[in-house]
């Protein structure tokens, strides 16, 4: 396993903020909103060069994010994919996207047609790098069970189901799992530092030869603990 932490930067130019983790690998989360990241897009070798220039170690890309039907994915989710071709070819977080029917002028399977066609035209060009995030509930194009009807590359998140179900999930698709982003829940608060599940969740990855990345998620208020409880998780498991 490879362990390291999120870190998102708010705009393609806020590099200074990586050095706060150079002490572990990093999953680089480029900007949230597709707007100001496709407004940006043009900075991304500054971006190569700074990383370059400080030694900072990237384990896997996060994507912005927006929805895998609209054609700009074909734009946003290529620039991600060519970022990762910097670093090993490290696998690139794309999340699934909320999907309301109701509101929709296509039906969900449709939708669904759509973004796997998007996603295989990136992925023949690109080689396949992409894997889809879990998120539950029924407002997002795929749930953790269609990533695993479709058979796709996935990020499990630990924070966005129950225990259950991700225990579920670890038993029936761990060898595709890619990438894990692990953080506790405790009740409606997700992302908080990891604990005796998390751990649990992790062992059981082990035990199936996982040699994926790991890597921590928290909340703002507990930034401060990243880059500790990474190099305690990097001794735990001897990497």
């Amino acid at each position: 396993m490879q362990f390291g932490c999120r870190v998102e930067l708010e705009n393609l130019d806020s590099f200074d903020r990586l050095d706060k983790y150079s002490a572990v690998p990093i999953e680089l989360a480029l900007p949230y909103q597709k707007d100001r990241f496709l407004k940006e897009r043009h900075k991304i070798p500054e971006l190569i060069s700074y990383i370059d220039k400080n030694n900072i170690r990237i384990n896997s890309i996060h994507a912005t994010q927006g929805k895998l039907t609209d054609d700009d994915f074909l734009v946003w989710g290529a620039d991600a994919l060519k970022l990762s071709k910097e670093y090993s070819g490290v696998t690139v977080v794309i999340h699934p996207g909320r999907f309301y029917e109701k509101k929709s002028e296509i039906s969900r399977n449709k939708a669904q047609k759509i973004a796997l066609e998007n996603i295989r035209k990136l992925c023949e060009i690109y080689v396949p790098r992409l894997a889809m995030e879990t998120f539950g509930g029924d407002r997002y194009l795929f749930s953790p069970d269609e990533i695993m009807e479709y058979k796709l590359p996935m990020v499990l998140d630990i924070a966005h189901q129950d225990e259950n179900k991700s225990l579920e999930i670890i038993q029936l698709y761990h060898q595709n799992i890619k990438v894990i982003h692990l953080s506790a829940i405790k009740g409606h608060k997700h992302h908080l530092p990891i604990n005796d599940f998390c751990l649990m969740a992790l062992d059981q990855m082990n035990d199936y030869g996982f040699s994926g990345t790991v890597t921590l998620e928290y909340l703002p208020e507990y930034h401060h603990r990243l880059v500790e409880d990474c190099l305690k998780l990097i001794k735990r498991y001897e990497i």
